[in-house]
């Protein structure tokens, strides 16, 4: 027969027990409440401090990987500011003799074939235009000769024909020599946009009297632009839209940020997607339009001429709410001197 006798001292309980024959026997039992929470604490503490280590770590591969991949930023923010046109462009080599100097330098290898390449394609196409016009404008000319002779109707016939396709050819060469000088033609001014604008719909107006064509927003102020290349690339996007597009046109002077955009809306059936993005390659034509003349690089000049003022263009479905095309190409929006 045991007999217990316990004693509270702090989280310990001392026992006595006392057997039938006399004898006693002391023990002491501690509670282990203590201990467990000082076990949560500790796994609290463990928790809080592998967070900590974990964000940490994170936070110090994330530093180390930046400064690792800043070099190669560097390249790509270079690579992005000029084309392969910018010959100035040269992509800065760093110090140390690692994968990304190797890089760097491979790069700008690259870079210089692709300019030397396209410097070549330049000058065959400016060689071909110009020495395709001589021999064009003559058999031209020879042409309109004989036709003014009076001849049978059956070689009448045959000389129109052969008229209208000189005169196609020679448009040909002409906008291959433009195309291929557009960058070395450039040359910027202040121009008043809106009043280019203006004038270029009133010219419009009168080689497609069938078309609405009229001036939408505009933008006052005289900017820093190329007015030759101004007025060919929107009357390139006029004629585009005269020619694919329905009635009216609707031409827009918009400025955003530090653009400014000349849109030319149409009312008529719009663009796919697949057309939209090969507009603007060179001798590329809608299925619909193969039919019809013209060669395929009007939109291409627009582009170029773009380019030369830093700006870009496009085309797709009008955003407005209306059914048809919306083109427009872009420029840097520098006011001249006397604006500022």
């Amino acid at each position: 027969h045991v007999h217990a006798h316990a004693d509270a001292l702090h989280d310990a309980r001392v026992l006595l027990f006392r057997t039938d024959d006399g004898r006693y026997t002391v023990a002491l039992v501690e509670s282990q409440v203590a201990a467990h929470e000082a076990l949560e604490r500790l796994a609290a503490q463990l928790a809080v401090g592998a967070t900590f280590a974990v964000l940490l770590g994170s936070l110090l591969a994330f530093s180390l990987a930046r400064a690792a991949l800043r070099p190669v930023e560097r390249l790509r923010t270079e690579a992005a500011r000029g084309g392969v046109e910018d010959g100035d462009v040269v992509l800065p080599v760093p110090p140390a003799r690692d994968e990304v100097a190797r890089l760097a330098v491979t790069l700008n290898e690259l870079l210089g074939r692709m300019r030397a390449a396209t410097l070549h394609e330049r000058r065959f196409v400016a060689e071909a235009g110009h020495e395709l016009r001589t021999p064009l404008a003559t058999i031209i000319a020879e042409i309109e000769l004989a036709l003014e002779e009076d001849p049978p109707p059956n070689v009448a016939a045959t000389l129109e024909s052969l008229h209208a396709e000189a005169l196609r050819l020679a448009a040909l060469a002409e906008q291959l020599l433009q195309l291929s000088t557009i960058a070395e033609r450039t040359t910027v001014q202040p121009v008043d946009l809106a009043a280019l604008v203006a004038d270029r719909v009133r010219r419009a107006r009168l080689i497609h009297p069938e078309r609405d064509i009229r001036v939408g927003r505009t933008v006052p102020g005289r900017f820093l632009a190329d007015p030759q290349g101004m007025q060919q690339a929107l009357d390139n996007l006029v004629a585009n839209a005269a020619a694919h597009g329905g009635r009216g046109v609707v031409v827009d002077l918009r400025e955003a940020e530090e653009h400014l955009a000349v849109h030319v809306l149409d009312d008529g059936p719009g663009i796919d997607a697949e057309t939209a993005a090969r507009a603007f390659d060179r001798f590329a034509r809608a299925s619909e339009a193969r039919a019809r003349p013209g060669t395929g690089l009007g939109l291409s000049i627009v582009h170029a001429i773009a380019t030369a003022h830093a700006g870009t263009a496009g085309i797709g479905p009008r955003t407005d709410g209306w059914p048809g095309t919306d083109a427009w190409f872009t420029l840097r929006a520098q006011l001249a001197a006397d604006e500022a």
